[in-house]
């Protein structure tokens, strides 16, 4: 049996390499010498030659073509940016600023028609506007090329507190101070306010109150809103002159005495007391839940209303 090997398959294509001939290895057409590096001559010729191909490579026109544009790309850019910087600011919009004018906004914030967009720095802007007792946040955002926009979020007025003197002072639902107001011209609102009196610490503008019968007030404040207690069992005031005792006013005239540290407790037997015995709550004029945490399940003195 014969041990047949494959056939070398024919190279098909056509190519443009040279054969080389035994005259020529290298396959270079004729007339043609080898290139080679300029050797280093005790007579610096070498290092003439190195030089002189270095300029001609810096002397080149397509590089100086590309290094032209650059400059004038790059110079481009920096007078854009400079223009576009100096620009004066001739439009701002104002948004979410219900109780702080504008006027008051560009003061606080130290902002003016005319000045250069470059000078703006929204961060620094909000950071100044949120210095103000009634602004609770801001943002601000430029609009080149001459245009910004504030939008405020402004603290709403939930508590009215009325000191022993009469100074009225508006605090948001944090309890932090709004600000002053005059009793002959009640705020925008100022019938839903829960009014606070009792407390003889004045806060100042943008100061946080932290007292704890406040805090029990706006405890009282938020679990009276979340309980469905009908016409009438709005809570409208606190007074804390007792410090150990807390008198919430109903809408209706109605007084719960509760303590402090029994506010929930006694507005959800509040709650059931309305939902098991509803005329006999609605015929009082007090309800006393200070004693609570005096015996083992306490219990609720109703006074009836007066007669007249």
């Amino acid at each position: 049996m014969r041990d047949y090997k494959p056939r070398k398959k024919p190279r098909r294509g056509f190519s443009f390499r040279k054969k080389r001939s035994a005259s020529d290895p290298a396959g270079r057409p004729a007339g043609l010498r080898a290139y080679s590096r300029p050797v280093r001559r005790k007579d610096g010729g070498g290092v003439s030659q190195r030089l002189s191909d270095w300029m001609r490579r810096l002397l080149h026109p397509w590089p100086l073509v590309y290094a032209a544009a650059g400059l004038w790309l790059a110079g481009g850019l920096g007078l854009g940016a400079w223009y576009i910087r100096e620009l004066p600011l001739t439009k701002i919009e104002f948004h979410g600023n219900a109780a702080v004018t504008e006027a008051e906004i560009l003061t606080q914030a130290g902002l003016s028609l005319g000045m250069p967009m470059g000078t703006v720095d929204p961060f620094r802007v909000a950071a100044l506007l949120m210095t103000h007792p009634r602004i609770r946040g801001a943002d601000v955002r430029r609009r080149f090329p001459d245009e910004l926009t504030i939008a405020l979020h402004e603290r709403e007025p939930r508590i009215l507190l009325i000191r022993a003197d009469g100074v009225r002072i508006l605090l948001d639902s944090e309890g932090v101070a709004v600000g002053e107001t005059d009793p002959t011209h009640p705020p925008a609102g100022g019938a839903g306010l829960l009014e606070v009196r009792g407390l003889s610490y004045a806060p100042a503008p943008g100061e946080k109150v932290l007292d704890p019968l406040l805090d029990a007030a706006r405890l009282a404040q938020s679990r009276m809103e979340a309980l469905t207690l009908g016409e009438g069992a709005k809570l409208i005031r606190v007074n804390l002159e007792d410090p150990f005792l807390m008198q919430l006013i109903l809408a209706d005239g109605t007084r719960l005495l509760v303590l402090p540290d029994q506010v929930e407790t006694a507005l959800s037997l509040y709650q059931s007391l309305l939902l098991s015995l509803p005329e006999m709550v609605r015929a009082s004029r007090e309800l006393d839940f200070s004693t609570l945490a005096d015996h083992d399940g306490g219990w609720v003195i109703l006074r009836p209303q007066d007669k007249p």
